[in-house]
C-alpha cells in the first residue's frame, strides 16, 4: 500500500500531510464560472483540466454535450498545442483555429485562459447563454473551428468532421472552406451557413486549407484564417490587428494604446502600456491619470474623414461621465455607470483643414449651486457677509434661501465630476483613430 503511488495510504495516516490542491484559475476565469446557473462543457478531452474547479457556485447544473446549449452557458477546452496544429496530426490530436470578425453582428466565442503549461495545457474559451446579442465587445466578435477526426481507421486520415461555434444567423455570413494544392491551385471545397458538424471527405493531401467568412449579402471577405496539412508550415491566419486599415480609402490608422510608435498622432495625458493583469481580467490598457487625453493629428493632405474608436472602463469610481470633444466642440457625452463593465463606441467624425484635436475629459454628472458666482453677480451681499465676517458659501446659501429667491435673484448650476481617488481617472484598452481620403 505504501508504494502505490496511485492510492497512497501514507496520506490516511499522516494528517499533516495534504492532498494537493488545484492552481488558483485566472481571475476571468474563475469570475464566469463561478456566476452560471448552468453550464455546458465541449472537450476534445479524457483528462480534462476543468472538471476539479466546477464547484464554484451554489445550486449549478454541469453538462458535457458536444452540441452547443443555447440555454446555457458554453465552455470549450482544447489543448493548447492543437492550436493551428497540422491537419495530418488529426490521427493524434484533434486541431483548432480562431476567425476573427472585425464587423461581426452578434456574440460569438470569446477566450478565457489557457490554464497549465507544457504539453497538458489547455485553452479555455466560452459563448454566453442566448448568445446572439448585437454590438458585442471585439473580444467576442470570433468563431471557433475544430477538425477532428471522423473515421478511427488509420487507412481513411483524410476524412474529418469539422466544428463551427460562434457563427449566428444574425451575421448574415457564411464559412467557405478551400483547398490549396502544391503549385498555389485553390479549389473551392465546402461552404458551411451555421453552427453545428460537417463531416469532410478530403480528395488527397493538400498544402493548405483556407477558411473564409464571407457577407451573404454582398459577398465581401469578413474574416480568415487557415490550416496546413503539415504543422512545420507557417500559418497565414488573419489576426486581429488594430494596425490594419479597414478601407482601401484609408490614409492611416493608429491605436495609440497598444503601438509604441503612434505618429502621426501626439498623445497626451496617458501613461505608458501596462498589463496585461489576468487576475483582475484586465488586458493590456493606459491610465488617463488626469481629467483630459489630448490627441493631437497634424496637416494632413485629402484627409476628409476620421474614425475614432475606444473602449474605456472605469476602476475606482463607481459612476462617471466621458465627454467627447473634436475641435473644441462636444460631440458626445457618455454615462459610465459600472466601474467593471467596458464601453465601447466608435464615432465618425468630418476633419477641418489643418490641425485637428480630438480630447476626451472626464464629464460632469450633477449639477451643483455655484455660489462664488452668485457672490459676484451679488456684490451687495458679498459686501454684507463680509462685513459681518460671515462664511462666504455658507452665508450665500443662506441668503438665497431666507431672502434671494424670493427677491427674484437667480443661482447658476455648476456642473461637476465626481472626484478621481488617486487621479485614476479611466483606463483604456483601445483608442483606434482612422482616417479616410475621399473616394
Amino acid at each position: 500500500l505504501f508504494a502505490n503511488g496511485s492510492r497512497p495510504v501514507e496520506t490516511l495516516l499522516n494528517a499533516d500531510l495534504r492532498p494537493p490542491v488545484p492552481p488558483a484559475l485566472p481571475g476571468a476565469f474563475e469570475y464566469y464560472l463561478s456566476r452560471q446557473s448552468r453550464i455546458n462543457l465541449d472537450t476534445d478531452a479524457t483528462r480534462e483540466r476543468i472538471f476539479p474547479f466546477l464547484t464554484m457556485g451554489r445550486n449549478q447544473r454541469f453538462s458535457s454535450r458536444q452540441a452547443v446549449d443555447p440555454e446555457a452557458y458554453n465552455l470549450f477546452s482544447r489543448l493548447t498545442r492543437s492550436h493551428n496544429a497540422g491537419f495530418r496530426e488529426l490521427t493524434e490530436q484533434p486541431t483548432y483555429t480562431l476567425v476573427h470578425l472585425p464587423k461581426k453582428r452578434s456574440a460569438g466565442v470569446e477566450f478565457l485562459a489557457t490554464v497549465g503549461s507544457g504539453p497538458e495545457a489547455r485553452d479555455y474559451y466560452d459563448m454566453k447563454a442566448r448568445t446572439g446579442k448585437a454590438n458585442p465587445p471585439d473580444s467576442e466578435r470570433t468563431l471557433l473551428v475544430t477538425l477532428s477526426r471522423a473515421s478511427a481507421s488509420p487507412t481513411d486520415p483524410l476524412t474529418a468532421n469539422l466544428k463551427l461555434e460562434g457563427l449566428n444567423p444574425a451575421d448574415r455570413a457564411r464559412l467557405e472552406v478551400s483547398l490549396r494544392f502544391t503549385g498555389g491551385k485553390v479549389v473551392p471545397f465546402a461552404t458551411i451557413n451555421a453552427d453545428g458538424d460537417t463531416t469532410l471527405t478530403i480528395p488527397r493531401p493538400f498544402d493548405w486549407m483556407l477558411l473564409h467568412v464571407r457577407d451573404i449579402d454582398t459577398g465581401a471577405d469578413l474574416g480568415s484564417s487557415a490550416i496546413p496539412y503539415l504543422s512545420s508550415a507557417a500559418v497565414p491566419a488573419r489576426q486581429l490587428d488594430r494596425s490594419r486599415p479597414s478601407s482601401i480609402s484609408s490614409i492611416f490608422v493608429k491605436d495609440v494604446v497598444l503601438t509604441q510608435n503612434p505618429s502621426p498622432v501626439s498623445v497626451e495625458g496617458l501613461l505608458p502600456v501596462e498589463g496585461p493583469f489576468p487576475q483582475w481580467d484586465l488586458p493590456f490598457l493606459r491610465w488617463a491619470r488626469q481629467p483630459s487625453v489630448r490627441l493631437t493629428l497634424p496637416p494632413i493632405p485629402r484627409l476628409s474623414r476620421l474614425q475614432l474608436s475606444f473602449s474605456v472602463r472605469l476602476h475606482v469610481r463607481n459612476q462617471a461621465a466621458l465627454d467627447v470633444f473634436f475641435n473644441g466642440r462636444l460631440v458626445h457625452h457618455y454615462r459610465l455607470v459600472n466601474r467593471t463593465a467596458w464601453v465601447d463606441e466608435t464615432l465618425d467624425l468630418i476633419p477641418q483643414a489643418g490641425e485637428n484635436v480630438l480630447e476626451l475629459k472626464d464629464g460632469a454628472i450633477e449639477n451643483k449651486p455655484d455660489w462664488p458666482d452668485y457672490l459676484e453677480r451679488y456684490p451687495d451681499v458679498k459686501e454684507y457677509l463680509l462685513a459681518h465676517h460671515f462664511p462666504l458659501e455658507q452665508g450665500a446659501r443662506e441668503h438665497y434661501e431666507r431672502a434671494g429667491r424670493a427677491e427674484g435673484r437667480t443661482v447658476h448650476l455648476l456642473a461637476t465630476p465626481e472626484p478621481a481617488p488617486d487621479s485614476y481617472y479611466f483606463m483604456f484598452r483601445h483608442i483606434r483613430l482612422e482616417g479616410f481620403r475621399s473616394p
